[in-house]
């Protein structure tokens, strides 16, 4: 049985049309980074000096940076394995088949998880197309392992442990608004978390607290030199090895929570709520109604114009009082405040606040905003239909 649920779900999504533009958007971001000849020009937060631009570092940089970045690639993959059965109304059909908690969901988070891994070639083939285009004195010769070692210890234990957040939200709680929230605020802490380390001292500290590598692969060859960098792959010293032992079990661990309080039952039995005793109403008649008076659609312009700009109260106030944007704007606007106050520079030493900062703030602040725009545009088009209230009105 879990073989069966592992190939329909790991098939579904080769198939799906977001399997393949996943892919293509790795593939150009590649493709960009790799074909980039202007030094200072950054994509992903790198830039390509006098080495190669196959090198091995930088391959398996740009691939940690994108596991982050391809956040919402894993929700999509893997987050809705199981709550797609829920939304679609089959998870009955599912619950009645004899078969164990292990096989039903280590067959939908695999399926997923090995799409989702796959999705990542696209860094591989975006690499040497954009190597190509360029002359041939900017790269060296590729290697196999250039690919391989990064996609083994970093890239892997990073979608590993992205996923078994996303999956065991949505399954447990068997809405994905729960997913979608939890993938805006896992940047946002991880961005406030990345700018914090800049004032640390303590490079082990830095290096096993950072759950997607990044930081180990910056302090670990922060003092190659431009043939190292060239020739050598990533450095698998003890901190970086760790790193990725610690992670890979706190991901584990997350599963492991997930299969142990996952239920096969149809509704998730809420807390029983105190008993109110109901008053006893007496029977006053049935009261007649009074006319009714005919409905008249008005296609004047000012009706049209009014009912238009009440809409769009309605639904300004609807996100504007809504938890999710409440939490994500002060967050967003917490680390503005933060570094503001803190007067912290690109190196962690205080600066004058010159426009100029303003600026670069104001700038950063759209990778709070591009994903709080989306989701609720969503959640907008979508609210008729997940309340099944479409064509109800003219």
């Amino acid at each position: 049985m879990f073989l069966s649920i592992y190939l329909a779900e790991f098939k579904r999504n080769l198939q799906s049309l977001s399997f393949y533009i996943f892919c293509a958007l790795l593939l150009f971001g590649a493709y960009l980074f790799a074909s980039n000849l202007n030094p200072n020009s950054y994509i992903m937060g790198l830039s390509i000096g006098k080495e190669w631009h196959n090198a091995p570092l930088l391959i398996a940089k740009l691939t940690a940076r994108f596991s982050v970045v391809g956040v919402l690639f894993t929700m999509v993959m893997v987050g809705r394995a199981v709550t797609r059965d829920f939304a679609i109304g089959i998870h009955d059909f599912f619950f009645t088949i004899p078969m164990s908690k292990a096989s039903y969901l280590g067959g939908r988070f695999l399926g997923g998880f090995t799409a989702n891994i796959l999705i990542y070639s696209g860094i591989a083939l975006g690499f040497v197309v954009g190597c190509l285009v360029i002359d041939p004195r900017y790269y060296g010769p590729f290697g196999l392992s250039s690919f391989l070692l990064p996609a083994v210890v970093i890239l892997i234990p990073n979608l590993l442990f992205i996923a078994s957040i996303f999956f065991s939200l949505a399954t447990l709680s068997r809405r994905m608004l729960m997913t979608y929230l939890a993938g805006v605020g896992f940047l946002m802490i991880y961005g406030a978390v990345q700018g914090g380390f800049t004032g640390w001292e303590n490079d082990t500290a830095k290096i096993l607290l950072d759950p997607f590598g990044i930081s180990a692969l910056d302090i670990l060859t922060r003092y190659w030199t431009v043939a190292d960098i060239n020739v050598n792959q990533i450095p698998l010293q003890a901190p970086l090895i760790l790193n990725r032992i610690i992670w890979m079990a706190v991901s584990l661990a997350i599963l492991f929570y997930t299969w142990k309080r996952f239920q096969f039952v149809s509704v998730l039995e809420k807390k029983k709520e105190k008993r109110t005793d109901v008053e006893h109403i007496e029977f006053q008649g049935v009261r007649a109604l009074g006319t009714i008076r005919p409905t008249i659609i008005d296609d004047a312009f000012p009706f049209q114009l009014k009912k238009c700009l009440h809409l769009v109260l309605r639904e300004f106030k609807r996100i504007v009082f809504h938890p999710a944007f409440l939490i994500l704007t002060f967050m967003a606007m917490g680390e503005l405040v933060v570094n503001f106050a803190l007067n912290a520079g690109p190196m962690g030493d205080n600066v004058y606040p010159l426009t100029s900062r303003f600026l670069d703030q104001s700038m950063h602040i759209w990778i709070y905003m591009i994903p709080l725009t989306i989701f609720f545009g969503g959640l907008i088009i979508w609210r008729e239909r997940d309340h099944i209230f479409l064509s109800s009105s003219p």
